[in-house]
């Protein structure tokens, strides 16, 4: 402690300083012996400081008011108690009651206390030395030790004037504190008119705690709206460790979290495309219920993209609204496009000196009703938009696409009516070429004791998506558009037991189409249609005994399932080389990546375009460890397989597959004709309140492989120490586009994701993210950085590399070096005066999970 504390001192460091700050505070006498007689000077006075501003350190504070600390705080402002009768009377309520050591009175009116004089008005109280009474105006001069406290307020100084029954007061050479917003500052001079005004003269005023001036604002006149949660300076001046660094004529700031127009924090960065990068955002509080933020960011390379993001909450509906439009691409040179060079091989910009923009329509309504919205409508200029221009919101586990799509339903007591329009623009490639203009259902559901009917029933129309209308003129012209009806009726015995259930269902399934029949080949049917029965037997079976992990007592259960599925195999035959290019009906239909909890479903296929054949077992059996006391699940295992008694037929390309490896000895054995499954597993625990495991597993026990496997690994404790491992392995991963749904990569997914928050020392944090693809062994996205989360300020320094990636299948074969951008991101925040950089933390919250939790910075 002797040596940390005389670096730090020798230094003469505020940074230093605040860093013992929790530590000087609530020092032992060795401590301050060991520090020396300055050091023990120097706490003392901040001590006595802290002390007159009913600052409390956090290590004598309850550990529920710690819990209530914002981060990086080692106290809190604290008015003392008060046990009168009056404490909690309004003022004007209240009788004014008067006592001092001694006093004078000179005639019925006029009255001098000296001597710990001390006046209190309901919650309004007074302490002082001297105070002289005029109790005809309620005028009081006083002097000596002036403390004036009123709910959330304290005032001090050592000569003012106030009136007892207004509250209004005139205070020379004045220190005060606002305690919820943990402002404090001083003046020359402070008028305080009511709860409603304080005006400042020649002043400076903090966030800081006491001890601390890592900044101020100042300024030759502050005016302070606590009721209004907002304050006003003229000549307003910003001094970062007593140094001047902004100056503006007239400024308008928060004094607390409530929202309030004016300038957000600035961000710098520096990147290789975009070069020099610098923004400020205005904040506008339009109304309570309507915000909007203006966000100009210079890049050097490029110009100023304008960025705008409207914010609107009604009784029923909850809209935002936002773009970013670039008027002229100044870049010669981008990353984002391989496919055209310059003489000496560089890749050009094809959008220099093009408008780029986007914007996008996020709207949901009708929470908590029986109706309900949704709109998420976003449009770019072209597909490299985001990645040229959004770089800190890119993940390359993100989907691929923008989306158009508007949603409305309404939940009935036994019906879900809903209608969707959707068009997906695809950012790669490999495109969807369709959209759905509307895609309408109607789900019934009754029940009659056990017995459930379901009546599930879905109308889509589906057209050429309009990002194909001009390409490829011979393709879109033999693409296949049209109507599709689906139907799904079930009747259900749902039987369940405190021991078990038994559930058998009858199902009857049905597929037809309406084709455009100037797109179909000869001779193909317009109107093909198909009607499947099918049955499910699901049961299953619940035993439980009293055991132990690790020490603690636990309900341990064992749940063995069987799911047993029968479809009929239907002739799809109609549906394959229906098109002028002899290409099959698929317009959503793709394959799903096989997981634990497709055991239980009855499709193998995501979409609408198959109903598919099955005679098969599913035989599932799941462990779960309880908390006998408070109930919660600490730990689940689950394993099962899928028994196939005859093979799968009905495929995306195939109308009947068929398989005779006597026939074709060659040929690669598909997974259609196994006898079973993968071998699937899942397994989640939470340990305390801190790690939290969640695993999904498939084993290729017949090519003696992993299939798929998805695991991560969450720890966050309450020193704010956050750590995030995830790891993906995909196969055969599908490709990212539709127009060819039965393609896949023709490597494997295999990626690993790490990423932390991890206090170092004090208000000191390493932040830090490593993504990476062992399959090709490429880098993805990695930085580290260094935060500083002081009470009243936070700084954080970000180095970034990562990859330039377009989204299209096996792209990471084609990476070099000029596919990697880098930068330098720096970011002050000066907390008490606005909220956070967006920009920073999206980027941090995406790649660091619980990063927003950790101090209340998620809107």
């Amino acid at each position: 402690m002797d040596s940390v504390y005389s670096l730090f001192r020798s230094a003469g460091s505020e940074v230093g300083r605040r860093w013992l700050c929790c530590l000087v505070l609530a020092a032992s006498p060795q401590v301050l012996a060991q520090a020396g007689a300055d050091g023990a000077r120097e706490t003392e006075e901040r001590d006595a400081e802290a002390s007159d501003l009913d600052w409390v350190p956090a290590e004598a504070l309850t550990e529920a008011q710690k819990a209530t600390l914002p981060t990086g705080c080692c106290g809190v402002y604290m008015a003392p108690a008060r046990d009168d009768a009056d404490a909690q009377v309004p003022p004007n309520e209240a009788a004014t009651r008067l006592s001092a050591d001694r006093s004078e009175s000179r005639g019925q009116t006029h009255h001098t206390l000296e001597g710990d004089v001390r006046v209190s008005q309901g919650t309004r109280s007074l302490r002082a030395d001297r105070a002289e009474v005029d109790q005809t105006t309620r005028d009081a001069q006083v002097s000596g030790d002036i403390q004036i406290r009123e709910p959330g307020v304290l005032l001090r100084s050592e000569s003012a004037r106030m009136n007892l029954d207004s509250g209004d007061a005139e205070l020379d050479d004045a220190r005060f504190v606002l305690y919820e917003s943990r402002v404090r500052g001083k003046a020359d001079r402070l008028t305080k008119l009511g709860d409603h005004f304080i005006g400042l003269e020649d002043s400076a005023l903090t966030t800081c705690e006491p001890g601390s001036d890592a900044w101020s604002l100042k300024g030759q006149a502050i005016n302070i709206y606590p009721e209004r949660h907002y304050g006003t300076a003229k000549h307003a001046r910003m001094e970062v460790f007593n140094v001047p660094v902004f100056y503006a004529p007239y400024l308008r700031f928060p004094i607390d979290d409530h929202r309030q127009t004016g300038f957000l924090f600035p961000s710098l960065g520096e990147s290789r495309r975009n070069g020099f990068e610098a923004s400020i955002p205005f904040y506008w509080n339009i109304a309570p219920n309507l915000d909007a933020t203006i966000t100009p960011e210079y890049m050097s390379k490029r110009g100023t993209l304008w960025g705008l993001e409207t914010r609107h909450l009604s009784r029923h509906f909850e809209t935002r609204v936002s773009g970013g439009f670039l008027d002229e691409d100044e870049n010669p040179y981008s990353g984002a496009q391989r496919d055209v060079s310059d003489e000496e091989g560089d890749d050009l910009n094809p959008y220099f000196g093009e408008s780029r923009w986007q914007y996008q329509i996020l709207q949901q309504g009708g929470a908590g009703q029986r109706w309900s919205t949704e709109i998420d409508y976003t449009a770019i200029s072209d597909n490299d938009y985001l990645r040229d221009l959004n770089s800190s919101g890119l993940d390359v586990n993100r989907t691929a696409q923008v989306a158009k799509r508007a949603r409305a339903a309404y939940q009935g007591d036994h019906w879900l009516l809903g209608i969707k329009g959707e068009e997906l623009r695809a950012l790669s490639t490999a495109k969807w070429p369709h959209r759905e203009l509307p895609r309408i259902n109607a789900d019934g559901r009754y029940q009659w004791g056990n017995w459930v009917l379901g009546l599930n029933n879905e109308y889509t129309y589906f057209d050429v998506n309009s990002t194909f209308e001009n390409d490829n003129p011979e393709f879109i012209d033999n693409l296949l558009v049209g109507e599709r009806f689906r139907t799904d009726y079930s009747l259900t015995w749902d039987k369940d037991w405190v021991w078990g259930f038994f559930k058998p269902s009858a199902i009857v399934k049905s597929l037809s189409y309406q084709l455009d029949e100037d797109r179909l080949a000869e001779g193909a049917e317009p109107d093909p249609s198909l009607v499947v029965p099918q049955g499910t037997l699901d049961m299953g079976l619940y035993f439980e005994r009293d055991g132990q992990l690790f020490g603690k007592g636990f309900l341990q259960t064992l749940e063995p399932r069987l799911f047993y599925f029968y479809s009929d195999f239907e002739d799809h035959s109609d549906l394959f080389g229906v098109s002028r290019n002899n290409r099959p009906v698929l317009f959503d239909a793709k394959p799903l990546t096989f997981q634990y909890n497709q055991l239980y479903r009855t499709s193998r296929f995501a979409g609408g375009d198959r109903i598919e054949d099955a005679n098969q077992l599913s035989v599932g059996l799941t462990s779960r460890f309880i908390d006998p006391l408070t109930g919660v699940e600490q730990m689940s295992l689950s394993v099962g397989q899928i028994l196939y008694f005859s093979d799968r037929r009905v495929g995306l390309n195939t109308p009947d597959l068929e398989y005779d490896p006597e026939e074709n000895p060659d040929a690669e054995r598909p997974e259609e004709t196994y006898e079973r499954s993968e071998l699937a597993g899942q397994f989640t625990a939470r340990v305390g309140d801190r790690l939290n495991v969640n695993a999904n597993v498939a084993y290729n026990e017949f090519e003696s492989r992993l299939g798929s496997a998805n695991a991560s690994i969450r720890y966050m404790d309450q020193a704010d120490r956050i750590m995030h491992l995830g790891y993906r392995y995909t196969h055969r991963p599908p490709s990212p586009g539709l127009e060819d749904p039965t393609a896949v990569q023709e490597r494997a997914l295999d990626q690993v994701d790490f990423a932390f928050h991890l206090p170092v020392a004090a208000q000191w944090s390493l932040v830090g993210r490593a993504n990476y693809d062992f399959t090709y062994e490429k880098e993805l996205d990695t930085f580290v950085g260094l935060e500083y989360n002081d009470c009243c300020y936070r700084v954080r320094l970000l180095a970034r590399r990562w990859l330039d990636f377009d989204y299209t299948p096996n792209f990471l074969e084609r990476v070099d070096a000029d596919d990697y951008d880098q930068s330098i991101i720096f970011d002050f925040q000066f907390k008490g005066l606005g909220s956070i950089n967006r920009k920073v933390n999206d980027l941090l919250e995406k790649a660091i999970p619980g990063y927003g939790v950790r101090d209340g910075s998620i809107r």
